[in-house]
């Protein structure tokens, strides 16, 4: 059996993503995929806050994936272990419930584009695939320099004018104004 991280969930979802074929064709090239309940409320994190993915969207595909993969809940006991492989790995909380689950389920393959989670699942004897190569990786990155804001102060500016946006477009043109195109708190 095989487990997957959110990143490769998120890139076969985005339509114009320079890794969808790649991360679709490795995902629908195997049957059953298991990942954890808090990758998915990460995906749903990731695709509204860093991708400017709408909430009914995102929703969507929430349940989508809900329903295609084998979803490991959050049990206190893998909470428990996963601190402990945060600790010892310097992971991510969520890729720690990850590699828990799929440790207790005796998962043989973790498919990811971390590369921290990566070195964990080596350490823990969990093989790793990736179906993103050096190539796609430099289209992602141009991609990502075109299309998505900074990280930092100008994504959450730019998440917060989309929120206004949403309720009162006068002052959302104010506000891309004060902040000097989303750029800075003045």
């Amino acid at each position: 059996m095989k487990a997957i991280d959110s990143n490769l969930l998120v890139y076969a979802t985005l339509a114009n993503h320079p890794a969808m074929t790649a991360c679709e064709q490795y995902i629908t090239g195997y049957p059953v995929w298991v990942t954890s309940s808090v990758k998915l409320v990460e995906l749903r994190r990731v695709l509204v806050g860093v991708y400017g993915v709408s909430e009914s969207d995102a929703d969507a595909k929430f349940t989508d994936l809900r329903k295609a993969l084998v979803v490991e809940d959050l049990t206190a006991a893998v909470a428990e272990a996963a601190l402990s492989l945060r600790q010892s790995y310097g992971i991510d909380f969520n890729d720690a419930v990850l590699l828990e689950s799929s440790r207790q389920r005796g998962v043989t393959v973790l498919a990811t584009d971390d590369s921290q989670l990566a070195i964990a699942c080596a350490t823990m004897g969990i093989n790793v695939e990736n179906p993103v190569t050096p190539a796609v990786r430099a289209q992602m990155t141009n991609w990502e320099n075109q299309n998505l804001p900074a990280k930092g102060l100008p994504r959450i500016l730019l998440r917060v004018h989309r929120w206004i946006d949403q309720h009162d477009a006068a002052l959302a043109r104010d506000f891309h104004s004060a902040t000097q195109a989303l750029s800075r708190l003045v």
